[in-house]
């Protein structure tokens, strides 16, 4: 004799594992396909394996199968939904890192580069006369503006500017390289 519905829920608010199962195989396949349409097959797996252990914890709550279903329905569509929430920010995460360890390596390789010229820039600052040389870190190490240098060293601003004038041409000549990049190079070397 096949149990109607009523009975089912009654049998199972009082703990019968038989109509659990019972219910459980009406239920279950729409309820997985509902999941399945919204996750991996894995994950829909994973969510009705949780749905159906809670509809047995709670099993006292229900009154009717169509509540049971109910409630598996919803529930169902909550825990997908919150999974896919789940994913998203996951994946967003992963995008957030990779975006950010590639600045990472950007602006690691920035500095590595930076500092190979500021050390070629030294070293060739370092063949300049002595007085042309500590011009020039003054000017373009310290950032002193020529009215400071002048100050400093107690000469005149006409001078400071006729030596880094001079700095610049010599280092033309002992680095090889046109007078653009020598602007460029004291630019980029400002700022460092």
């Amino acid at each position: 004799m096949q149990k109607t519905n009523e009975q089912l829920v009654a049998e199972l608010t009082q703990g019968d594992r038989s109509a659990y199962t019972i219910i459980y195989n009406q239920l279950f396949y729409k309820i997985f396909h509902f999941a399945l349409a919204l996750v991996n097959r894995q994950e829909a797996e994973d969510i009705c394996a949780d749905l159906f252990t809670k509809l047995w914890e709670r099993r006292a709550e229900f009154d009717t199968v169509n509540n049971i279903e109910s409630f598996l329905m919803v529930s169902v569509r909550h825990a997908c939904l919150n999974y896919l929430r789940g994913a998203k920010r996951h994946f967003e995460i992963e995008r957030d890192l990779q975006k950010t360890s590639e600045k990472v390596v950007s602006l690691e390789r920035s500095i590595e580069i930076r500092s190979l010229w500021k050390d070629l820039i030294i070293k060739k600052i370092a063949l300049l006369p002595s007085q042309c040389q500590r011009i020039f870190r003054y000017a373009y190490i310290d950032g002193l503006t020529n009215a400071e240098i002048a100050q400093l060293l107690n000469i005149s601003e006409k001078t400071v500017s006729n030596q880094k004038i001079r700095g610049v041409q010599l280092l033309k000549e002992i680095a090889n390289i046109n007078l653009l990049l020598i602007a460029a190079l004291l630019s980029f070397l400002h700022k460092l």
